[in-house]
């Protein structure tokens, strides 16, 4: 998960200063009469400075608008979004800024280029969409990303528009259509106002890590992609008198079915391989639980059957597991001894020996220590011990004590 969001930051920082480098070049091209720069291809419409200028803003507001960046830099990126909002709804208004704006500039080529309608719109939907980034009633409800969606939608139509030389598709009526370069823009800079929120709504879905998010990034390029290239392709099929229409529209349907069709099956392949190792990590998982379990119940029945006391304690004393020897040596029942301090079975007389003996082993580092003493059973008897404590270790380092206690009772009264 770490590595995907690294590589979502990674994509959204490339795509902000393209979107900054684009216009840049576009401004470049007007003030110094290159071409190329502002139309990319002859005979192609140029993209219009403010249009331009509006593009960096964005881009700019975009990079503020980043998750890492502080609250201050955020909310000045989403201002410049509204403000780049505001700009285009007065061009959408009918408002030329553009002559107002290269006149400034001292310059008269930009008569007959002004920003397209379908252009201010997209700008005031990207800009919306920036304002609103943060703005949410639902994880998958996130206007600001269904702005940016539809934008893109309309972008694209004017990407197609000039692939398959429909003006239509990247001009209203007769008013000045959308350049090409500023239509891919709009595409760099929508997918980079999608991903700038990558846990939240569309962006989850498609860039999170469960199967539904692998099968989208595999399929969403597919999808937009390959039907626009096989359409394409048709038409240039046409052009140059192939075939007719009727058979350049089956054989595109055809390659659609097939590209897909090994698309789908590949897809498939993987998921079953991938299912297949996690069946297979999941079998394996549950053998070394029961192992597992079967280890401890052994482990269980041979402490239960040692014929001595047995009792685990933390490093300050308290008692965390003893058997049923030990329930019989100090007549205490088992949930009566669990969570209570050693001290409770010492007899006074030998309490601060055995509590030294134990503080002398943790500081000396002895991994085991053998010790006489008396101990006092719930009824009052007093009983004589003899235990050996084994230091526990969990990575080099001891987080308690396991003992095991003998009763010598007997042997010190004939000793005696």
């Amino acid at each position: 998960m770490l590595e995907s969001s690294i590589n979502v930051r990674k994509l959204s920082s490339l795509l902000y200063k393209i979107v900054i480098l684009i216009p840049s070049l576009v401004l470049i091209g007007w003030q110094f009469e290159i071409e190329a720069f502002k139309t990319v291809l002859p005979n192609l419409v140029a993209m219009n400075p403010v249009t331009a200028l509006l593009f960096i803003l964005c881009g700019i507001s975009l990079y503020l608008i980043k998750e890492d960046s502080s609250n201050k830099k955020q909310q000045i990126g989403k201002y410049v979004g509204l403000a780049v909002a505001v700009i285009a709804m007065i061009r959408l208004n009918g408002i030329n800024l553009d002559l107002d704006f290269y006149d400034a500039l001292n310059r008269n080529r930009l008569i007959g280029n002004v920003m397209a309608p379908n252009t201010a719109l997209n700008f005031v939907l990207a800009g919306l969409s920036i304002y609103l980034i943060d703005f949410r009633k639902k994880q998958i409800y996130v206007p600001s990303q269904l702005l940016a969606l539809f934008a893109f939608i309309i972008a694209l139509l004017a990407v197609i528009g000039y692939l398959y030389a429909w003006g239509s598709l990247y001009r209203f009526s007769l008013y000045q259509p959308m350049a090409v370069h500023t239509a891919v823009t709009f595409l760099l800079l929508t997918v980079g106002i999608i991903i700038s929120r990558p846990r939240h709504g569309l962006a989850n879905v498609i860039l999170g890590i469960s199967t539904g998010g692998y099968l989208a990034r595999r399929f969403l390029p597919l999808t937009i992609c390959i039907p626009i290239l096989v359409g394409w392709l048709r038409l240039q099929g046409q052009k140059f008198n192939l075939y007719d229409q009727e058979f350049g529209t089956a054989i595109g349907s055809i390659v659609i079915i097939l590209i897909f069709s090994s698309t789908i099956w590949f897809t498939v392949k993987s998921l079953n391989k991938s299912d297949k190792k996690r069946r297979e990590a999941e079998e394996e998982l549950r053998k070394a639980k029961n192992d597992l379990a079967d280890n401890e119940l052994q482990y269980r029945n041979v402490i239960e059957n040692a014929g001595v006391s047995m009792f685990t304690t933390s490093m300050d004393g308290v008692i965390t597991f003893v058997n049923s020897k030990a329930v019989q040596l100090t007549g205490y029942e088992m949930n009566e001894l669990l969570g209570t301090h050693f001290s409770k079975l010492v007899d006074a007389e030998y309490l601060d020996g055995v509590s030294s003996s134990f503080r002398s082993q943790i500081k000396n580092d002895v991994e085991e220590v053998h010790m006489e003493f008396c101990i006092r059973t719930k009824t009052g008897a007093l009983k004589c011990v003899e235990q050996t404590a084994v230091m526990i270790l969990h990575d080099n380092s001891p987080v308690g004590f396991q003992c095991v206690v003998k009763d010598i009772t007997q042997r010190k009264e004939m000793e005696n």
